[in-house]
């Protein structure tokens, strides 16, 4: 459920919700919608939630120690449309082969006279 990055923190003037460790951090995001991920601040060994549009940068000398764990946003909305696809496909294949067997049938009767 979450992309683990190294050397990259989000980037924001303020904290935003602020978690004791990373099991607290990713209770907290996973029950809001508004999170994106949240960071590791190791000076402090404190972990840090932020929400979506903040931007997860490399600075170099300041997040090489930093580890970030970014939400995978699944949509349902692609597995649906590949569903749709596929009956798509089926349809065409269906159709394809009703035609060929209209063809087959067409050829004979041509044949015949």
């Amino acid at each position: 459920k979450y992309k683990k990055v190294l050397g990259r923190a989000f980037t924001t003037p303020t904290n935003w919700i602020r978690a004791e460790d990373e099991d607290d951090a990713r209770k907290k995001c996973d029950e809001n919608d508004e999170c994106v991920g949240f960071h590791l601040y190791p000076i402090i060994n404190r972990y840090y939630l932020f929400k979506h549009g903040t931007e997860l940068v490399a600075e170099p000398g300041l997040t090489e120690d930093f580890q970030a764990w970014t939400k995978r946003m699944l949509t349902c909305e692609a597995a649906d449309q590949q569903e749709e696809d596929e009956e798509d496909e089926e349809d065409e294949d269906e159709g394809a082969e009703e035609e060929e067997e209209e063809d087959g049938g067409e050829g004979k009767a041509e044949e015949e006279l």
